[in-house]
């Protein structure tokens, strides 16, 4: 082999050693880059990771915020619509609160118009309720006189007493009766006084409501003050104004009671009955009756040929006529029938009282008894004297 050949070959072989050197700078320079670039590579793979992650958590925060955006405007939406319908609301109460302004302004005048109408209204209700209070009482006053009934006699005697505030003076002073007088001189001035001073007056049709219905009655106690103002009344009329006299000036173991009679027909009668001690006596204005005596009016009338008397009815003649005449000596009340007025045993006190109406009452009986107190009714007269018996007037 030829130096040149030779020297080319080492000149190959220094050529393919230096490659050689260069390669394995190259490969060592290449593996020093390669681990760089793994090392570079796994930091960058674990940023990327970390990156993922956060991407991923992002993308998570970022749908739940977008969610929530459009929650949100959802609810802003909804809020911008409630918020025009409050604004239309607002605006609507605005109007209202102006229009309910105006209608205050009128409800206010409308107010003190009522007001000042109230004022005037409650004084006349007040004005009308107390008339209406005494209309009913007035009322239930006249239904009661009118329909005599004997449950209603103590409180009509109660309320004639208390009205009739005159009757002790009255008593005291005109008649003179005086608790200490004889039983039978206190019933005979009774008598006699109510005889020459008043009237038989009977009574008109009054009117009553019963039972929401208007009806008329010819029959109506009064009490003893309207009968001394019209100085006259019936035999109830007449009966009650003893009753109210004699119990201004009642002793001891004395008292005064209202009798009544019933027959066959409607036809009823009514005196005072005047209890002394277990004795009794009736006083009659209306009969001209005092236990047990009759009255009349004795009148003298002188004629060309002489005297002509006449007995009349003291209670059918007007007292303005009455009284001159006995002041003229013309007429003189006097007893006519009768032997004594003095207390007798209650069957006899009864018996001869009933005679004397027996004629015009048919089957004539004892119906009721009363007081301010207390009331009985009967069936018959001997019903009535049991029950005296028994003690029931004791």
């Amino acid at each position: 082999m030829s130096r040149l050949q030779t020297a080319l070959l080492a000149l190959c072989v220094a050529a393919s050693l230096l490659m050689s050197i260069y390669a394995i700078q190259a490969t060592f320079n290449l593996r020093s880059a390669y681990d760089f670039l793994r090392e570079n590579y796994e930091k960058l793979a674990l940023q990327y990771k970390g990156l993922l992650a956060r991407s991923q958590a992002l993308e998570s925060s970022y749908n739940e915020l977008k969610l929530s955006y459009v929650q949100v405007s959802e609810e802003n939406e909804r809020l911008a619509n409630e918020s025009l319908k409050l604004r239309q609301a607002v605006d609507d109460l605005r109007d209202e609160l102006t229009s309910l302004r105006r209608n205050l302004s009128r409800v206010e005048e409308l107010y003190r118009a009522l007001s000042a109408n109230y004022s005037f209204l409650s004084s006349n209700y007040t004005a009308l309720r107390k008339d209406y209070d005494e209309l009913k009482i007035l009322l239930e006053s006249l239904s009661m006189k009118v329909l005599i009934e004997p449950e209603n006699l103590p409180k009509i005697i109660r309320a004639s007493l208390l009205e009739s505030s005159s009757l002790r003076s009255l008593a005291l002073s005109e008649l003179k009766l005086s608790r200490g007088d004889q039983p039978s001189e206190k019933a005979e001035k009774v008598l006699t006084w109510i005889l020459v001073d008043f009237q038989y007056i009977p009574d008109d049709f009054h009117e009553i409501i019963v039972d929401g219905k208007l009806w008329k009655a010819m029959d109506r106690i009064s009490s003893p003050a309207e009968t001394l103002n019209r100085m006259g009344g019936d035999c109830e009329d007449l009966a009650l104004l003893s009753y109210a006299l004699l119990a201004q000036a009642l002793g001891d173991g004395e008292s005064i009671y209202l009798i009544g009679l019933r027959g066959a027909s409607e036809i009823g009668h009514i005196a005072a009955l005047y209890k002394v001690g277990e004795r009794f006596m009736v006083i009659d204005p209306a009969g001209l009756y005092l236990t047990d005596v009759s009255y009349a009016l004795k009148t003298s009338f002188k004629k060309t040929l002489g005297e002509e008397t006449a007995y009349l009815n003291p209670l059918w003649i007007n007292p303005s006529l009455k009284l001159p005449m006995i002041e003229e000596g013309v007429a003189e009340l006097q007893p006519v029938y009768g032997s004594s007025f003095e207390p007798k045993p209650a069957e006899e006190a009864i018996t001869l009282w009933l005679e004397r109406w027996e004629s015009q009452i048919p089957l004539v009986h004892v119906s009721f008894v009363a007081n301010s107190t207390f009331y009985k009714t009967f069936g018959s007269t001997q019903e009535f004297l049991d029950f005296i018996e028994l003690g029931g007037l004791g």
